[in-house]
Formats: structure tokens, C-alpha cells, sequence
């Protein structure tokens, strides 16, 4: 029997509740258990990834998102580069930015430019983070020059 649409949007934000109550694990079992998932609850378990840092399970997650040809929208690539920010892996980042453009045709946006930035400034390439900031097809806005001060006083 097939779940319902309610059944699994309850199980969805379970998935975001359990990981922002700190629950990762608990988070996962859940997800791994249900018997059917949505993009909504693909991306539920990528932001919860990216959100404690789990960049190695948010890329096989990734990836099995790919495997099933579930990468549609830019929320997934958002979580993965959000998870190569929280933990400085410039090289990943950049990767999962190219592969946006290249491989699906995304556009990436500027939550996309500030992971990237906010990665660049972790990994002490400060000078790369300000040329992207400069260069990126929007003009900075205060949450911009935000994102870049605060991977620069991370370091």
C-alpha cells in the first residue's frame, strides 16, 4: 500500500525536525525507513546533512539522488554546497558549482555564490572569496559582504 501524500509530507518534516533538535541519526533512520520518498524528502535529509556538517553523507546522498535522476531543482545543490561551506572543502564546492551550470543546466543563484564564497573563506582563500563576491552576476548586498566576513572570522 502506498503512502499517503500527508503521510509523507509528516514523515518529511519529521526528518527536519529530528535533525534540528539535534537527532541526525534519528533523522536518517526515519528517512531510511520510509517506504517512498519525494524530492522534498530527498532535500529534507540533504539540508540535514549539510546542517551538522556531514559533507561525506550528503554527497553519497547526493548521488543517490543523481542514480535516480532526482536533481531538478537547485535546493539539492544549495544543501551539498552548503555542507562543503560548514566545512571548508573549497574543492568540493566548486565542483558541485560547476556541475550546476554544466552538467544540469542550473543557474546558480546567489545562495549558491555565497556557499561558495563562505567555503572559499574557510579554506583561507580570502582573496578568491572577495573576487567571486565581486564578480558574481548580482550586485553584494549587505548578507553578501555578511557571508564573507564571517568565514573570514572563522578562520
Amino acid at each position: 500500500m502506498e503512502p499517503s501524500l500527508s503521510s509523507l509530507r509528516s514523515q518529511t518534516a519529521m526528518i527536519t525536525a529530528l535533525s534540528r533538535a539535534g537527532h541526525l541519526d534519528r533523522a536518517k533512520d526515519l528517512f531510511d525507513r520510509m517506504p517512498e520518498h519525494d524530492l522534498v524528502s530527498w532535500n529534507a535529509m540533504l539540508a540535514a546533512f549539510a546542517e551538522h556538517g556531514h559533507l561525506r553523507d550528503a554527497q553519497d546522498l547526493f548521488q543517490a539522488m543523481r542514480e535516480r535522476n532526482l536533481i531538478s531543482c537547485d535546493t539539492s545543490f544549495s544543501c551539498v554546497l552548503a555542507a562543503c561551506s560548514r566545512v571548508g572543502d573549497f574543492s568540493r564546492a566548486r565542483a558541485c558549482f560547476r556541475s550546476m551550470s554544466v552538467d544540469y543546466a542550473l543557474q546558480p543563484t546567489r545562495q549558491h555564490h555565497c556557499c561558495v564564497i563562505d567555503a572559499l573563506g574557510r579554506a583561507k582563500y580570502v582573496a578568491s572569496a572577495r573576487d567571486l563576491l565581486e564578480s558574481m552576476p548580482f550586485v553584494p548586498d549587505p548578507l553578501d559582504w555578511r557571508c564573507l566576513a564571517g568565514a573570514i572570522a572563522i578562520i
